[in-house]
């Protein structure tokens, strides 16, 4: 099979983060399964990169990266992809925020936390 035609859809969980996974003995289990369904692994894999990001662990992104294309054909992903993809999971979790503030309240979400969201998508996008 060509390398380039390779499409890495499929079965993705959607919110996988630090938060949605635990090392157990020599043993990683993930759960919080309730936003998984087939979908683009960029998309995937921009969830982890975004929480790398967010808090402050580029490093962790760029190892993991860097061995995923080693066992990973990557062909077919690009990292502009990545790059929007992180965009769009931002732009999710800044959703679920603003439907938070039915809950909390319209001061759950302050001008500087929509401020901070806008510079973060936009340093992605440079």
């Amino acid at each position: 099979e060509n390398d380039n035609n390779i499409k890495d859809f499929g079965f993705c969980h959607l919110d996988l983060h630090g938060g949605n996974a635990n090392v157990i003995g020599e043993h990683l289990e993930f759960y919080d399964f309730d936003n998984s369904l087939c979908a683009p692994r960029e998309y995937e894999l921009s969830v982890f990169r975004w929480s790398c990001l967010i808090g402050k662990r580029e490093e962790y992104w760029k190892s993991f990266y860097k061995n995923y294309k080693k066992n990973r054909k990557t062909n077919y992903m690009n990292y502009t992809k990545l790059e929007y993809y992180t965009v769009l999971r931002d732009l999710r979790v800044f959703e679920l925020d603003i439907i938070k503030t039915n809950f909390y309240g319209e001061n759950y979400i302050s001008p500087e936390y929509i401020s901070n969201r806008i510079k973060f998508q936009s340093s992605l996008l440079k």
